[in-house]
């Protein structure tokens, strides 16, 4: 829920449930949908007592003051695969991480993420949503959204002319959300460069001094 920072120093807590209720057209069921464990917990606090299930696990990264230190913290394994595939593919060409920053370079990455993510879909024979126009206009629609509010941050690693990977997330306030990530296949595939363009997102993150990277449920 999108409270006021100070909504405990207005009324005492079990309060602000009977307020909210008083101000409602009669109702007969609430189903709160998709929150976390911090809004479940501020309902509780706030005098509604309901029931919860568990569906879906997301993580979320508190991220360290600099690169090397978070880089630490992952396993040994994925450090050392990490830095090896990084190195196959400078043996092969030049690596670049590309951040877009206007409308037609953003543009162009969502294209790719599309075609990436819909081959994606259909070798793991699963429902491909962006074979659906509405659902590609949606995300070719998210380079031209200009707000004070949030950014859409749009994301490419680059081999010369070839985008190994793509990712278009969103930044809010001090959290960076990791909402759509995609690869390309076939002989690129052994080189993980999704994963090596997630750990790029994370370092830009650290860099630009965001607080938390999101998971969300990827």
């Amino acid at each position: 829920p999108l409270v006021k920072n100070d909504i405990y120093n207005i009324l005492p807590n079990k309060q602000i449930w009977s307020n909210v209720k008083q101000n409602l057209k009669s109702f007969d069921v609430i189903h709160f949908q998709k929150q976390d464990e911090s809004a479940i917990q501020f309902l509780d606090n706030i005098g509604l007592s309901a029931a919860t299930d568990k569906t879906l696990k997301a993580y979320k990264a508190t991220l360290q003051q600099n690169w090397d230190e978070y880089f630490a913290q992952v396993k040994k394994k994925i450090r050392s695969d990490s830095m090896r595939q990084r190195r196959r593919l400078e043996e092969i060409g030049e690596l670049n991480f590309l951040c877009s920053e206007s409308a037609q370079d953003k543009f162009s990455i969502i294209e790719s993420m599309i075609i990436q993510k819909s081959r994606r879909y259909r070798e793991t024979s699963v429902w491909d949503m962006l074979a659906i126009d509405e659902y590609q206009k949606f995300y070719q629609g998210l380079a031209d959204i200009n707000s004070n509010k949030f950014k859409i941050h749009c994301a490419a690693l680059m081999m010369d002319n070839v985008t190994l990977a793509t990712h278009i997330g969103i930044i809010d306030n001090s959290t960076f959300y990791y909402l759509m990530p995609a690869h390309e296949g076939g002989k690129w595939e052994k080189y993980s460069p999704g994963r090596l363009l997630l750990l790029e997102l994370i370092k830009w993150s650290i860099k630009n001094r965001l607080i938390f990277f999101d998971f969300t449920v990827g």
